[in-house]
């Protein structure tokens, strides 16, 4: 008996699909076809998901911030480590083979001029920046109550700057990715970064 799919298999092996279409070709020559010809299904089965290309570009542009947000605030929380350190472990690009890491490093470069040209990539890139900082905020005062640390007035009025600097940060690594950079170095360099930060969270006790 043939299984029945469900709709978020479909959209899985869609998206999967216009990756490894976008990662090879670019987005330039990317086309609902081309999904087709991937997956197998009808181009009508794909418009049930997706209006047009450019609507999947849009899921896929998404999925590379959202992935920064979706993580289980108690679980974190629970690895009893410093908020760098958590911090870090949740940019999990660094724990990735790092050719893995350099396809997603290429599609957000390859989805990046959508953002010029469409302005639905630019409001969802600033929406979600929002939903990434206002989430490690969170996770921020968290990890404080169990360290039980007061987080000075001042620092947390200039935490959603300084998160959204840290995106900032990784969007210009997965540039430099791009371009061939060491994801160790990056490593290295976002490490210093929330080192940093956490260390001016201590002195400010």
């Amino acid at each position: 008996m043939t299984r029945h799919r469900a709709r978020e298999e479909w959209i899985s092996d869609i998206l999967e699909a216009a990756k490894c279409e976008i990662d090879e070709k670019g987005y330039a020559d990317f086309s609902m076809e081309a999904i087709v010809r991937r997956t197998g299904l009808s181009k009508g089965g794909i418009y049930r998901f997706f209006g047009n290309r450019s609507d999947v570009a849009l899921e896929l542009f998404a999925g590379c911030y959202r992935a920064l947000s979706e993580f289980d605030m108690d679980e974190c929380v629970a690895w009893n480590l410093s908020l760098s350190e958590t911090v870090f472990r949740l940019f999990g690009r660094y724990s990735m083979p790092e050719n893995a890491a350099r396809r997603a490093d290429r599609l957000w470069v390859r989805l990046l001029p959508e953002v010029l040209n469409d302005r639905r990539f630019a409001d969802t890139r600033a929406r979600l920046i929002e939903e990434i900082t206002s989430r490690f905020m969170e996770l921020a005062v968290a990890v404080s109550r169990r360290d039980h640390v007061t987080l000075p007035e001042d620092l947390t009025q200039r935490m959603p700057d300084i998160f959204a600097l840290g995106v900032g940060m990784m969007e210009g690594f997965a540039l430099q990715s791009a371009l061939g950079s060491s994801i160790a170095d990056q490593g290295r360099l976002v490490r210093s970064f929330f080192a940093d930060l956490e260390a001016e969270l201590v002195r400010a006790q």
